[in-house]
Parts: C-alpha cells; structure tokens; sequence
C-alpha cells in the first residue's frame, strides 16, 4: 500500500488500542520510515490523530519520536484515514518487550529505571512546552538502540496541572508494569517507594516529570536530556523527593546536572580529580585555578638548549 503516492507501507510491526505502526519508506527521500494509523477512523478520531502529530512535530527531544509529515490518504477497506510520518526506531514498543516469555527474558530494575528516566525527560519537555500526553502506556514507548521513544500525543495543548499529574501516574504505572512485584529481588526500596508515589490518589502529591526524570537517572545511574529552562532548583527538588522517600538516599546525593550547570573548567574540580586538586590548593594556600594552571605549565615542553626550532612552511 501507498499514501498520497509518497509513503510506502511495508509490514505490520505494532498494534495498540488505538493505533497501528508500520514499516515504511519515504519515497521521494529514500529513507526508512514508521507510519501510525488509527485502527478506526471517523471525524473525531481523524482531528484528534492529526492533532497529535503536530503538536508532537513541535517536541524535538531525543526520547520524543520525531514527526516529519502528517496527511490524509484514501486506503483500501478503510477510507479516508490518518497518518503521521514518524522516525523509524530500530527496536520493539514496550509492551511487546514486557511479554510474558519474551526472548530477552524480564526488564531489569536498572534498565526499567533508565528507560523511566528517559521517558519522564521527555515528558518535562513536554510539559515545558505546556504540552501533555494524555494517553502514556507501554505501546506508545518504543526501545531503540539510543533509547526510548514516545509516541501517540493526543494533541491537546490547553495544559492543565492536573493534566500533568496524570501523565506522571500513568508513568508509574508503566514503571509498574516493568518492575512487577519483585521486591527483594535486589530492586532498590527507592524505586518502589518513587513508584508509589506516582502512582499517588491525590495529583498535588505526586512528584513532577523532571523530578521523576532526575531521581531514575539517579537510580539506574544513567543521564537525561532535560529542558535548557531546567535550574538548580529542579536539583534541590530531586533532593528532596529523594530525601521524602528515603531519607538516607539523599545523603549520597550527586548532582546529576553538574554537566549543565557548570562550565567545563569549573566541572573539572567535581569530580575524583577536581577533589585531588583542591587538597593540594588547601594544602599550599593557592587557589584550585592556579594550582590547575602551574600543573598545565609544567607540562609545556621546553626546547633544548643550544637548539634552535626551524620553522614550519
């Protein structure tokens, strides 16, 4: 099959509740393609289907499936049906990973956190956007070999809170479903506890998508992209979501943005290194800038004396 002559369907390879996926090509660009079609068409669906791909064209995240075009294409048995035009991911949809029996055998906790973390990134850029999902669940997750992918925005941009809170819980259910119950079975405390806590009856209790996003990178060690409009005060409520869970977690806190916040010189003193350097600066009473700067002078290399440098033409 063909839409509007351009776009090539060739194989099934997801079916959710409302929408299928398929593997396609782009014709005219000569690239791999997936193309979301609703399994049921009719006026309402068809508005809010197109609705959905452009506002998700306007999110570019790295854990957002990229839109390139949507349309309206006359199929066979079906009619005048919907579709949006999406970068081809190079690995399953989540509930198809999450079957009982699945090849790969279960989720580990770490890569249920990671791919969390990376969902929730993609859900605070969003929100940032004032943009909410409004329909997350394993089949609108896709697994490629850079990372999740979300798909299937509904397309509603007046942006309520409440709207927000819900997409946090419907995270959490998905986290859920990754990790089951398997407590004891070397899952953290933390992750049950943060699970739980999205998974909260009243909305204001639940913690946001970029805290969400902050404490699962934490967990499964793992970065995030997160929005530019991000501040330290997003870091400081990561603490403190970490320390209403479980308070001994925020005692060994590191700060998961030091990479944003600071600059590269500056960064340097953070870590094993930078520590290195700041004992010898205490130890001498230099500054940690200069003691940095007297070790990059030794190591210029001087030239031999009686030699003289012929220079380059």
């Amino acid at each position: 099959m063909e839409l509007d002559g351009r776009y090539r369907l060739d194989r099934l390879t997801g079916t959710g509740e409302t929408a299928e996926i398929w593997h396609g090509a782009d014709r005219l660009l000569h690239r791999p393609v997936a193309i979301r079609i609703p399994r049921h068409t009719g006026p309402d669906v068809t508005d809010q289907f197109l609705a959905g791909g452009r506002t998700a064209a306007r999110l570019v995240h790295a854990n957002i499936a990229a839109v390139w075009d949507v349309g309206l294409a006359d199929l066979p048995e079906r009619g005048e049906t919907p579709y949006v035009i999406m970068e081809l991911a190079d690995g399953p949809s989540l509930d198809v990973r999450l079957e009982p029996g699945h090849p790969a055998g279960p989720v580990t906790w770490r890569a249920s956190a990671r791919i969390g973390a990376q969902v929730a990134a993609a859900l605070a850029h969003a929100h940032g956007q004032w943009v909410t999902h409004g329909g997350l669940t394993p089949a609108k997750i896709l697994l490629s070999d850079v990372g999740a992918k979300v798909i299937g925005f509904t397309g509603d941009t007046d942006y309520d809170p409440e709207a927000a809170a819900a997409d946090v819980r419907a995270l959490g259910a998905v986290l859920a479903a990754c990790v089951g119950g398997r407590v004891g079975d070397g899952v953290p405390a933390t992750l049950f506890e943060l699970v739980e806590r999205c998974l909260s009856a009243d909305a204001a209790a639940r913690p946001s998508s970029d805290e969400v996003a902050l404490v699962l990178a934490e967990l499964s060690g793992t970065s995030v992209d997160l929005p530019a409009w991000l501040s330290e005060a997003a870091e400081s409520r990561r603490t403190a979501v970490l320390a209403a869970i479980r308070p001994e977690a925020s005692r060994d806190a590191h700060p998961s943005l030091a990479s944003r916040l600071f600059r590269p010189g500056r960064l340097a003193r953070f870590g094993p290194a930078g520590r290195a350097t700041n004992r010898r600066a205490a130890a001498s009473g230099s500054s940690p800038d200069r003691v940095g700067a007297h070790r990059a002078r030794r190591r210029v290399r001087q030239p031999r004396p009686g030699r003289v440098r012929r220079p380059c033409h």
